[in-house]
């Protein structure tokens, strides 16, 4: 029985651009006893638009009572803030290191 199990894990949203995979995926994992959710697969070549469908129908379909989590590839203020407003609580950003690194 997982159920005796005192979890630390986060659970894996994937399923690309494809918000209904992604909410299939949801489901699944908001029945598992996880820590939180990790938001895999975004972050690379979709643009804000298309991240803002699928972070809009993952996050609604995650139960609030635990964390999201996002790893971006560079993380602009832009895609944080964009990231935030949909209900994201935890990023992995570049570009802050990346910005001061560049002296901007």
């Amino acid at each position: 029985d997982l159920s005796s199990f005192d979890w630390h894990v986060l659970a894996g949203i994937q399923g690309c651009g494809d918000v209904s995979l992604r909410v299939k995926a949801c489901q699944a994992a908001s029945a598992m006893p996880v820590s939180g959710f990790w938001i895999g697969g975004l972050g690379y070549t979709e643009d804000l638009h298309s991240r803002a469908r699928v972070l809009e129908a993952v996050c609604s379909a995650l139960p609030l009572r635990l964390p999201r989590f996002l790893p971006l590839n560079s993380g602009s203020p832009v895609e944080v803030l964009q990231a935030v407003l949909f209900g994201v609580d935890m990023l992995e950003v570049t570009f802050p290191t990346e910005a001061a690194a560049a002296g901007t």
